[in-house]
């Protein structure tokens, strides 16, 4: 009789709000680029803001919004985006115009939509491919077992392998490469399935000379830098992660996260370390489950003097008002939208002065 495994799709859980940038019909390709103003700061904090408190930048303000809606970091190259007629991107393009460069990758997928291929090319020339390799387990469940990548040089490569259980978990990925540098991350589970621990340990093979037998054999030398547990509430949600536990350090020593909720969504998140709590989050909802407000608190302060409240307009965000130690800055966005109701231009504003004018060119199937 043939064992047929069954296999369920594990989604390690990752607690961010989604503010998505879905583009409305059937895209071909989309060219975005970002032009600045001298008002702009890289740290989209005002100069009288930073009063030695240290800068706040626009990926720490924005976290909680994923997506293509806010640029991320430093923008500085256009961007083109082609998408075959199943809404795959198969090209994107970056142009460094200031250098005379640019720099594309291409995408290719097999009959069951995974990435195969993925190759990189600077000017033209081509600079580096990743192929993907899947397991097939039953019911449909295709999960990555090799990623290989390499250039034109034979000596160079790099390599991702994907170790399962029966059950069809990841409980290994290991890397290596070339240059020798070789690490791995086991993981656990507990009965329902729920990852509870994370190790991440640098392995490598080492020459070991037995001195009483006079021979020498190679031996799998594995240094644990860091190790993650997390345990969860009866009803499967995220509870605890205990993070940075290093073998020399006592648990007590790691760093905690503790997660509170509130009609099933995150109200509070607390940080500790020596088993002290020394700051928290609280989250603030709208009746569409949209980020209201996030407040930052330090030790047991208890009112808030480091907030964030967002605002929305046609379900983008339009405007941020950040907090800092009873300093304010308000961030605000603008949109120009086509016929097909996707934005086309989006102007940026720190304290009413405009900071970017970010354009997106769209064409259409």
């Amino acid at each position: 009789m043939k064992l047929r495994i069954t296999c369920f799709l594990i989604l390690i859980p990752v607690f961010s709000f989604s503010q998505l940038d879905s583009l409305k019909g059937k895209v071909k390709s989309t060219y975005d680029t970002v032009s600045y103003t001298p008002d702009y700061n890289f740290f989209l904090i005002t100069r009288e803001f930073d009063q030695g408190q240290g800068p706040i930048y626009q990926d720490d303000l924005f976290s909680e919004f994923k997506g293509d809606l806010l640029p991320k970091g430093l923008f500085i190259s256009d961007k083109k985006k082609e998408f075959d007629t199943a809404g795959r991107i198969i090209k994107l393009t970056s142009f460094f115009f200031k250098i005379g460069h640019s720099f594309y990758r291409q995408y290719s997928y097999d009959e069951y939509n995974n990435m195969v291929r993925e190759t990189h090319y600077s000017d033209g020339v081509f600079a580096e491919g990743i192929d993907s390799r899947f397991r097939f387990f039953s019911d449909s469940i295709y999960r990555p077992s090799v990623v290989i990548s390499y250039n034109d040089e034979p000596e160079s490569f790099s390599m991702t392998e994907y170790f399962y259980n029966d059950s069809c978990r990841l409980i290994e990925k290991r890397e290596s490469n070339s240059f020798q540098y070789n690490t791995k991350r086991n993981y656990g589970y507990d009965s329902k399935g729920n990852l509870t621990k994370e190790v991440f340990s640098r392995w490598e093979k080492k020459i070991h000379y037995d001195s009483l037998r006079g021979v020498s054999f190679v031996v799998d030398s594995a240094d644990i830098y860091n190790e993650t547990d997390l345990s969860y509430y009866p009803d499967g949600r995220l509870k605890e992660v205990i993070n940075g536990c290093l073998p020399y350090l006592v648990k007590g020593a790691c760093i905690k996260k503790l997660f509170a909720y509130e009609n099933g969504k995150i109200k509070t998140l607390y940080f500790q370390w020596m088993d002290t709590v020394f700051s928290r989050r609280e989250y603030e909802y709208n009746p569409d489950n949209t980020i209201k407000k996030i407040s930052r608190f330090f030790k047991d302060e208890a009112i808030s003097k480091n907030y964030v409240e967002y605002f929305y307009q046609d379900k983008e965000l339009h405007k941020a008002i950040y907090i800092f130690n009873d300093k304010k800055a308000e961030i605000e966005f603008q949109y120009k939208v086509d016929a097909k109701k996707n934005w086309i231009e989006q102007t940026q504003y720190v304290n009413g002065k405009p900071t970017y004018i970010r354009k997106r060119v769209i064409e259409y199937w």
